[in-house]
């Protein structure tokens, strides 16, 4: 974790304004490549704790509240992470297969909302 908030500062001194526009639109890309693989990383340690049961044994009802609390995020973001951890296959969203339209509708599929 230290190697990654270093990198992190090091990201946020750089100078953007000194970039050519093409410069910037791939500063932009790898920074959004970084937030997905952050992302996926993130759902991999919820699924973790939830499925360890470590919110319950904290005094939690349950996951969602546990990740509510701990992080101090709204209940419908506790909600939809632990909802999305819970369905995570270790698939990179920055993988081949996300470039896929058939991958990206079987994902809206699977957490969209059923009456």
């Amino acid at each position: 974790m230290a190697a990654l908030h270093e990198a992190l500062d090091s990201c946020l001194a750089e100078s953007l304004w000194a970039r050519t526009p093409d410069e910037l639109v791939e500063h932009l890309d790898g920074l959004h490549a970084a937030e997905q693989r952050l992302a996926a990383a993130k759902l991999a340690a919820v699924r973790e704790i939830d499925a360890s049961g470590l919110p319950c044994r904290q005094g939690a009802n349950s996951a969602t509240s546990w990740l509510r609390d701990h992080l101090r995020i709204g209940g419908g973001a506790a909600a939809r992470t632990v909802r999305l951890a819970r369905h995570w296959t270790g698939t990179c969203p920055s993988s081949p297969l996300a470039s896929r339209p058939a991958w990206s509708t079987r994902i809206r599929r699977r957490f969209s909302r059923r009456p």
